[in-house]
């Protein structure tokens, strides 16, 4: 049934009415800039500066496109209130020229991501996504490749003129959505190496040889893309937040592919300036991070704030107030979320987070482990009643809840990283939930833990090294933060699961729910003295 679909998907895909290929050959070399952005996440207090810096590069630079690879959706409180339409005014002001969804567009259906592309001022790119069963998203698709893309629309890829030679955009996005996002069911996500190839002759064979992939694949799948697909020219991606300070380059046969990525956050705004020669063959470039937030030698901000992107984000932000000082809850005990103690030992404030994380994950999948980051926990919450700014400042790096297995011997892995630093001058100790473990500080990193025990919901059975546990985290944590290199294996292989739920909210949630709360510490960590497993 799959197959069928695909095919009728590619047959009733109508190529627009450009010349044939040997009529609209390049006749003069050609360079243009791409500014570029992936991953932004909806960090919108990055873009009166943002703003600035697309301006400069544009200001220097007669041609030019302005790509977005993907994920502007989750990730800060403007996403929760906003759920995405904060960034609309932005994205249309900076005039972006396509875009192309990553996994995150779906996390709320597509309800809410069919009423972002309907504001939106700037065309979608979208080549391995079916959305014809999706009622919703099928009536804004456009099933040709056309050199006329409207504002709102998708189409599995367009042409730009630039410097009266033509460009094509195309998108992808990873096939692994369903897993890692929540996609309205009739969505179907093709094989991305399939489409890609298809998209790319098909562009070819209207005259088009400087073709971009706006890719939401990851740096892996896009080396992958690079050296497997013919035609691809330069790859835009996201997805794997990788930050590449210079393009990569990746030869398929002699031609080079040219990949850029510029990390997560809206931190930095790529800027590739390439030029091909006539027959259309790229003969030099040249990459670039630009710093959003730079600073000069004296401290002060290189890039000025946009009078009008700071008056847009002032609007936003006012509509803010009312949420930040929401009550959430109450605790009838200060929460301990101090560095000197947070990084070193248990703390009551760890232990909430942590079990507040284990809950949510378990409306997910059966999840037996939590585990918190803490340098994630950036201060303490005093008793009485909490309002959601309380929350915020505690958790305030917008990570979002992932999901992953672990075998036994991988998790005594873990918490010896976790434990192998006690300086408080790192945030790789753990908070933890669902397990407790005993280890030695005196004896060597690596060698300092004794025991550990699962809750198995009854009771806590020593570790079976052999046996798969199911354990949340956060987003930071399972890309490899604070050198936990298992998570970020597993990250880079897919085997992980990343929800769209965001761990202040998930505080906040638990918080609700279980008000008045008095958490305790209660020997989860044991730090002996001893050698002897307890």
């Amino acid at each position: 049934m799959k197959k069928k679909m695909l095919l009728l998907f590619l047959t009733t895909l109508i190529l627009c009415t450009l010349p044939p290929a040997n009529t609209s050959a390049t006749t003069k070399e050609v360079s243009f800039t791409i500014i570029h952005t992936n991953d932004t996440h909806s960090h919108l207090e990055q873009m009166t500066r943002l703003f600035t810096v697309i301006n400069s590069i544009r200001a220097q630079n007669k041609n030019t496109l302005l790509l977005n690879a993907g994920d502007v959706f989750i990730g800060t409180l403007y996403f929760s209130q906003f759920k995405g339409l904060a960034s609309i005014p932005f994205m249309n002001k900076l005039q972006y020229d396509a875009m192309t969804f990553g996994n995150h567009e779906f996390d709320l259906k597509s309800a809410t991501l069919a009423d972002f592309i309907k504001r939106a001022d700037f065309p979608f790119v979208s080549s391995n996504i079916d959305f014809s069963a999706d009622q919703l998203l099928e009536p804004l698709f456009v099933r040709k490749i056309t050199a006329n893309p409207q504002p709102g629309k998708i189409y599995p890829a367009i042409i730009k003129k630039v410097d009266d030679e033509l460009v094509g955009i195309f998108g992808l996005t990873t096939e692994e959505t369903p897993l890692i996002s929540q996609p309205n069911q009739d969505l179907i996500f093709e094989d991305t190496l399939t489409m890609a190839q298809k998209t790319a002759a098909q562009l070819e064979h209207l005259g088009v040889n400087k073709i971009i992939a706006l890719s939401h694949l990851g740096f892996e799948e896009d080396q992958k893309l690079a050296s497997m697909v013919k035609g691809i020219d330069m790859i835009v991606g996201g997805h794997s937040h990788t930050k590449l300070e210079e393009p990569t380059v990746i030869y398929n046969g002699k031609d080079p592919v040219l990949i850029v990525q510029t990390g997560e956050n809206a931190a930095y705004v790529g800027e590739l300036s390439v030029s091909f020669t006539e027959k259309g063959l790229i003969k030099k470039w040249n990459g670039r991070l630009l710093d959003v937030q730079a600073k000069d030698s004296k401290g002060n901000f290189i890039y000025k704030e946009d009078a009008w992107a700071k008056k847009q984000l002032s609007e936003a932000d006012q509509e803010l107030v009312d949420l930040l000082q929401e009550t959430v809850g109450y605790s009838l005990i200060p929460l301990n979320g101090e560095r000197e103690d947070v990084r070193r030992e248990e703390t009551n404030l760890g232990n909430l987070i942590a079990d507040s994380m284990l809950k949510k994950a378990n409306e997910v999948v059966p999840t037996q482990i939590a585990l918190q980051n803490s340098g994630g926990i950036r201060t303490s919450i005093p008793e009485g009643n909490v309002v959601m700014r309380d929350v915020m400042a505690a958790l305030p790096f917008s990570n979002t809840l992932s999901i992953v297995d672990i075998t036994g011997s991988e998790l005594r892995e873990i918490l010896e990283h976790s434990v192998s630093q006690l300086d408080g001058n790192t945030g790789q100790f753990l908070q933890v939930s669902g397990i407790r473990f005993a280890f030695n500080p005196q004896l060597p990193a690596g060698k300092r833990v004794l025991s550990i025990r699962v809750n198995d919901g009854n009771h806590y059975e020593l570790l079976n090294p052999s046996k798969v546990y199911t354990v949340a985290v956060n987003s930071y944590l399972a890309g490899g933060g604070e050198g936990y290199a298992i998570f970020k294996r597993k990250k880079v292989n897919e085997n992980i699961i990343e929800t769209p739920f965001l761990d202040y909210e998930i505080l906040a949630e638990y918080l609700e729910e279980y008000s008045p709360v008095s958490p305790r510490t209660e020997g989860r960590i044991q730090k002996v003295f001893t050698n002897e497993e307890l």
